[in-house]
Protein backbone atom coordinates (compact mmCIF):
# COMPACT_ATOMS: atom_id res chain seq x y z
CA UNK A 1 0.00 0.00 0.00
CA UNK A 2 2.37 2.76 -1.21
CA UNK A 3 1.80 6.31 0.04
CA UNK A 4 3.78 9.51 -0.34
CA UNK A 5 5.23 11.35 2.64
CA UNK A 6 2.40 13.90 2.71
CA UNK A 7 -0.45 11.56 1.80
CA UNK A 8 -2.58 10.72 4.84
CA UNK A 9 -0.52 13.12 7.01
CA UNK A 10 -3.60 14.91 8.35
CA UNK A 11 -5.56 11.66 8.59
CA UNK A 12 -2.90 9.95 10.73
CA UNK A 13 -2.44 13.04 12.91
CA UNK A 14 -6.20 13.28 13.46
CA UNK A 15 -6.43 9.54 14.08
CA UNK A 16 -3.88 9.83 16.89
CA UNK A 17 -5.18 12.99 18.56
CA UNK A 18 -8.79 13.52 17.40
CA UNK A 19 -10.24 10.01 17.35
CA UNK A 20 -9.86 9.64 21.17
CA UNK A 21 -11.85 12.89 21.52
CA UNK A 22 -14.64 11.52 19.31
CA UNK A 23 -14.59 8.26 21.28
CA UNK A 24 -14.97 10.08 24.59
CA UNK A 25 -17.43 12.77 23.52
CA UNK A 26 -19.79 10.47 21.65
CA UNK A 27 -19.13 7.13 23.38
CA UNK A 28 -18.21 6.11 19.84
CA UNK A 29 -18.74 2.49 18.85
CA UNK A 30 -18.17 0.36 15.77
CA UNK A 31 -20.21 -2.66 14.71
CA UNK A 32 -19.80 -5.40 12.11
CA UNK A 33 -16.78 -3.98 10.28
CA UNK A 34 -15.75 -6.48 7.58
CA UNK A 35 -12.04 -7.05 7.03
CA UNK A 36 -11.46 -9.33 4.05
CA UNK A 37 -11.39 -8.76 0.30
CA UNK A 38 -11.89 -5.62 -1.74
CA UNK A 39 -14.50 -3.52 0.01
CA UNK A 40 -16.38 -0.46 -1.21
CA UNK A 41 -18.11 1.15 1.77
CA UNK A 42 -21.24 2.96 0.57
CA UNK A 43 -23.40 5.14 2.80
CA UNK A 44 -25.25 8.29 3.66
CA UNK A 45 -23.67 11.77 3.66
CA UNK A 46 -24.69 13.59 6.84
CA UNK A 47 -25.55 17.28 6.85
CA UNK A 48 -22.41 18.27 8.75
CA UNK A 49 -19.95 15.47 7.81
CA UNK A 50 -18.58 15.22 11.35
CA UNK A 51 -19.29 11.48 11.38
CA UNK A 52 -17.26 10.64 8.28
CA UNK A 53 -13.82 10.98 9.86
CA UNK A 54 -14.49 8.75 12.90
CA UNK A 55 -16.10 6.25 10.54
CA UNK A 56 -12.89 6.14 8.50
CA UNK A 57 -10.84 5.97 11.70
CA UNK A 58 -12.89 2.97 12.80
CA UNK A 59 -12.18 1.14 9.53
CA UNK A 60 -8.47 1.83 9.92
CA UNK A 61 -8.42 0.72 13.56
CA UNK A 62 -10.16 -2.59 12.87
CA UNK A 63 -8.73 -3.53 9.46
CA UNK A 64 -5.30 -1.93 9.65
CA UNK A 65 -5.87 -0.56 6.15
CA UNK A 66 -5.94 3.15 5.36
CA UNK A 67 -9.28 3.89 3.66
CA UNK A 68 -9.39 5.78 0.37
CA UNK A 69 -12.19 8.36 0.17
CA UNK A 70 -13.74 8.84 -3.28
CA UNK A 71 -14.81 12.48 -3.44
CA UNK A 72 -16.84 14.51 -5.95
CA UNK A 73 -14.53 16.29 -8.38
CA UNK A 74 -16.02 19.70 -7.51
CA UNK A 75 -15.26 19.15 -3.82
CA UNK A 76 -11.68 18.24 -4.71
CA UNK A 77 -11.36 21.51 -6.62
CA UNK A 78 -12.49 23.49 -3.58
CA UNK A 79 -10.94 21.44 -0.76
CA UNK A 80 -8.30 19.41 -2.59
CA UNK A 81 -5.26 20.38 -0.46
CA UNK A 82 -7.07 19.24 2.70
CA UNK A 83 -8.80 16.17 1.28
CA UNK A 84 -5.65 14.80 -0.38
CA UNK A 85 -3.90 14.74 3.01
CA UNK A 86 -6.87 12.87 4.39
CA UNK A 87 -6.26 10.19 1.76
CA UNK A 88 -9.04 11.23 -0.63
CA UNK A 89 -9.03 11.33 -4.42
CA UNK A 90 -11.49 12.45 -7.08
CA UNK A 91 -14.13 9.75 -7.38
CA UNK A 92 -13.57 8.54 -10.93
CA UNK A 93 -13.67 4.93 -12.10
CA UNK A 94 -9.95 5.05 -12.83
CA UNK A 95 -8.94 6.36 -9.40
CA UNK A 96 -11.22 3.89 -7.65
CA UNK A 97 -9.83 0.88 -9.53
CA UNK A 98 -6.27 2.09 -8.90
CA UNK A 99 -7.02 2.45 -5.19
CA UNK A 100 -8.16 -1.17 -5.02
CA UNK A 101 -5.07 -2.29 -6.96
CA UNK A 102 -2.93 -0.42 -4.42
CA UNK A 103 -4.56 -2.35 -1.59
CA UNK A 104 -6.93 0.27 -0.17
CA UNK A 105 -10.51 -0.11 0.93
CA UNK A 106 -12.66 2.66 -0.60
CA UNK A 107 -15.41 4.85 0.88
CA UNK A 108 -18.19 6.46 -1.15
CA UNK A 109 -21.25 8.53 -0.28
CA UNK A 110 -23.13 8.76 -3.60
CA UNK A 111 -25.44 11.55 -2.39
CA UNK A 112 -22.47 13.82 -1.74
CA UNK A 113 -22.93 17.53 -1.20
CA UNK A 114 -26.38 17.47 -2.81
CA UNK A 115 -27.59 15.08 -0.12
CA UNK A 116 -25.94 17.05 2.67
CA UNK A 117 -27.21 20.48 1.63
CA UNK A 118 -30.87 19.43 1.76
CA UNK A 119 -30.64 20.12 5.48
CA UNK A 120 -32.51 18.92 8.54
CA UNK A 121 -35.85 18.51 6.79
CA UNK A 122 -34.38 15.71 4.66
CA UNK A 123 -32.20 14.05 7.31
CA UNK A 124 -31.56 10.34 6.84
CA UNK A 125 -33.15 10.31 3.38
CA UNK A 126 -30.94 9.17 0.54
CA UNK A 127 -30.79 11.60 -2.39
CA UNK A 128 -28.52 9.94 -4.93
CA UNK A 129 -28.99 12.43 -7.71
CA UNK A 130 -26.53 15.05 -8.90
CA UNK A 131 -27.32 18.76 -9.15
CA UNK A 132 -27.58 18.24 -12.92
CA UNK A 133 -30.35 15.67 -12.36
CA UNK A 134 -28.41 12.47 -13.12
CA UNK A 135 -28.78 9.39 -10.94
CA UNK A 136 -25.59 8.45 -9.11
CA UNK A 137 -24.72 4.88 -10.14
CA UNK A 138 -20.97 5.00 -10.71
CA UNK A 139 -20.28 3.13 -7.47
CA UNK A 140 -22.11 0.07 -8.83
CA UNK A 141 -19.98 0.06 -11.97
CA UNK A 142 -16.83 0.44 -9.88
CA UNK A 143 -17.75 -2.45 -7.58
CA UNK A 144 -18.42 -4.72 -10.54
CA UNK A 145 -15.30 -3.81 -12.49
CA UNK A 146 -13.01 -3.97 -9.45
CA UNK A 147 -14.65 -7.18 -8.18
CA UNK A 148 -15.32 -5.41 -4.89
CA UNK A 149 -18.01 -6.12 -2.32
CA UNK A 150 -20.28 -3.22 -1.38
CA UNK A 151 -20.76 -2.82 2.37
CA UNK A 152 -23.43 -0.29 3.43
CA UNK A 153 -22.81 1.91 6.45
CA UNK A 154 -24.64 4.45 8.57
CA UNK A 155 -23.77 6.37 11.72
CA UNK A 156 -26.04 5.84 14.70
CA UNK A 157 -27.28 9.30 15.72
CA UNK A 158 -24.92 10.76 13.15
CA UNK A 159 -27.03 13.82 12.35
CA UNK A 160 -27.49 14.50 16.06
CA UNK A 161 -23.73 14.70 16.76
CA UNK A 162 -23.81 18.47 16.29
CA UNK A 163 -26.29 21.31 16.02
CA UNK A 164 -25.82 23.93 13.31
CA UNK A 165 -27.70 27.17 14.07
CA UNK A 166 -27.08 28.50 10.56
CA UNK A 167 -28.13 25.21 9.01
CA UNK A 168 -31.28 25.20 11.11
CA UNK A 169 -32.22 28.72 10.00
CA UNK A 170 -31.35 27.77 6.41
CA UNK A 171 -34.18 25.24 6.51
CA UNK A 172 -36.65 27.22 8.59
CA UNK A 173 -36.72 30.19 6.21
CA UNK A 174 -36.80 27.94 3.15
CA UNK A 175 -33.38 28.81 1.69
CA UNK A 176 -32.57 25.13 1.11
CA UNK A 177 -35.54 24.76 -1.23
CA UNK A 178 -34.90 28.12 -2.92
CA UNK A 179 -31.25 27.34 -3.51
CA UNK A 180 -32.06 24.03 -5.20
CA UNK A 181 -34.20 25.98 -7.68
CA UNK A 182 -31.36 28.42 -8.31
CA UNK A 183 -29.08 25.49 -9.15
CA UNK A 184 -31.33 24.71 -12.12
CA UNK A 185 -29.92 27.75 -13.93
CA UNK A 186 -27.94 27.03 -17.14
CA UNK A 187 -24.15 26.79 -17.29
CA UNK A 188 -21.87 28.49 -16.38
CA UNK A 189 -24.08 29.91 -13.60
CA UNK A 190 -24.93 26.49 -12.18
CA UNK A 191 -21.34 25.36 -11.72
CA UNK A 192 -20.34 28.70 -10.12
CA UNK A 193 -23.24 28.45 -7.69
CA UNK A 194 -22.33 24.82 -6.97
CA UNK A 195 -18.83 25.86 -5.87
CA UNK A 196 -20.26 28.66 -3.72
CA UNK A 197 -22.52 26.00 -2.23
CA UNK A 198 -19.46 23.92 -1.29
CA UNK A 199 -17.96 26.83 0.63
CA UNK A 200 -21.24 27.71 2.35
CA UNK A 201 -21.69 24.10 3.37
CA UNK A 202 -18.24 23.73 4.90
CA UNK A 203 -18.33 26.92 6.94
CA UNK A 204 -22.00 26.92 7.95
CA UNK A 205 -22.66 23.23 8.49
CA UNK A 206 -19.25 21.80 9.41
CA UNK A 207 -17.20 24.50 11.12
CA UNK A 208 -19.94 26.60 12.75
CA UNK A 209 -21.69 23.78 14.56
CA UNK A 210 -22.09 22.89 18.24
CA UNK A 211 -21.24 19.37 19.51
CA UNK A 212 -24.08 17.43 21.15
CA UNK A 213 -22.95 14.52 23.39
CA UNK A 214 -25.20 11.84 21.94
CA UNK A 215 -24.15 8.21 21.74
CA UNK A 216 -22.88 7.70 18.20
CA UNK A 217 -21.11 4.99 16.26
CA UNK A 218 -20.81 3.44 12.85
CA UNK A 219 -22.91 0.42 11.90
CA UNK A 220 -22.25 -1.70 8.82
CA UNK A 221 -24.90 -3.72 7.01
CA UNK A 222 -24.86 -6.98 5.12
CA UNK A 223 -22.44 -7.16 2.17
CA UNK A 224 -23.93 -6.61 -1.29
CA UNK A 225 -22.62 -8.28 -4.44
CA UNK A 226 -24.04 -8.08 -7.97
CA UNK A 227 -26.34 -10.90 -9.01
CA UNK A 228 -25.83 -12.84 -12.20
CA UNK A 229 -27.06 -10.82 -15.20
CA UNK A 230 -28.09 -7.94 -12.91
CA UNK A 231 -27.81 -4.54 -14.62
CA UNK A 232 -25.83 -1.71 -13.04
CA UNK A 233 -29.08 0.25 -12.67
CA UNK A 234 -30.71 -2.58 -10.73
CA UNK A 235 -27.54 -3.18 -8.69
CA UNK A 236 -27.37 0.51 -7.76
CA UNK A 237 -31.08 0.63 -6.85
CA UNK A 238 -30.79 -2.52 -4.72
CA UNK A 239 -27.83 -1.00 -2.90
CA UNK A 240 -29.72 2.25 -2.34
CA UNK A 241 -32.68 0.33 -0.94
CA UNK A 242 -30.51 -1.64 1.48
CA UNK A 243 -28.65 1.47 2.66
CA UNK A 244 -31.97 3.25 3.30
CA UNK A 245 -33.27 0.20 5.17
CA UNK A 246 -30.15 0.24 7.36
CA UNK A 247 -30.63 3.96 8.04
CA UNK A 248 -34.25 3.40 9.07
CA UNK A 249 -33.27 0.53 11.33
CA UNK A 250 -30.38 2.30 13.05
CA UNK A 251 -32.06 5.74 13.34
CA UNK A 252 -35.80 5.07 13.70
CA UNK A 253 -37.96 8.16 13.52
CA UNK A 254 -35.43 10.27 11.64
CA UNK A 255 -33.71 13.33 13.08
CA UNK A 256 -34.17 13.38 16.87
CA UNK A 257 -31.77 14.83 19.45
CA UNK A 258 -33.70 13.35 22.37
CA UNK A 259 -33.20 9.83 20.99
CA UNK A 260 -29.46 10.32 20.75
CA UNK A 261 -29.20 11.79 24.25
CA UNK A 262 -31.39 9.04 25.71
CA UNK A 263 -29.15 6.44 24.07
CA UNK A 264 -26.18 8.03 25.80
CA UNK A 265 -27.47 8.77 29.28
CA UNK A 266 -30.33 6.31 29.85
CA UNK A 267 -28.80 3.08 28.60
Amino acid sequence: MPTSSSEYSIFLFAYKYLFPVYTYLYDWSKQNIPKEGRILYVGYHSIHAHDLLPMAFSIYKVTGKLPRGLIHYAAMIVYGPLFRRLGCVAGSQESGIQAFKDGFHCICTPGGIEEAMQGFESSYKLIWKSSSGNERRGFAKLAREANATIVPFVTRNGEEMVFSPIGYLWNIVGLSRLYEQVLNLPEPFRIVLLHIKMLVYFFAWTLMSIPVPVRAGVVFGKPIVPKKNESEIDFAERTKYQVQELINQVNPGGHCYSRGLNDRFQS
